[in-house]
């Protein structure tokens, strides 16, 4: 995790709540393959806009939790996504701006 990195803490947050909760949960890596000096590849077939924690809850729910801080808001193809994604009850895409935002539904 990068320093000082306010969504980095949020996922963390979250992840930590889902795993006591009984989640089966993780992140979501998007950034494509690392190279040298820091930098990295995209993969022009991987997907855009995929949210920062995918999780299964005990009761079969599947969320999708898309992390920000401050006044950041979500790309065409992260709005896209959560459109497509959110179908109640089974599947349910959550905005988070704080571990509060998700307690709030889960």
């Amino acid at each position: 995790m990068k320093r000082d990195n306010p969504e980095g803490r949020i996922v963390l947050q979250i992840l930590k709540y889902l795993h006591l909760k009984g989640h089966y949960c993780g992140k979501v890596k998007t950034k494509g393959s690392f190279i040298k000096q820091g930098r990295f590849i995209l993969d022009r077939y991987q997907m855009t806009g995929l949210p920062d924690i995918f999780s299964f809850s005990p009761d079969s729910i599947f969320y999708a939790i898309e992390c920000k801080a401050g006044k950041n808001n979500m790309s065409d193809n992260q709005v896209k996504f959560s459109e497509v994604f959110h179908l109640p009850p089974t599947r349910i895409f959550i905005l988070a701006y704080s571990l509060e935002d998700v307690m709030k539904i889960i």
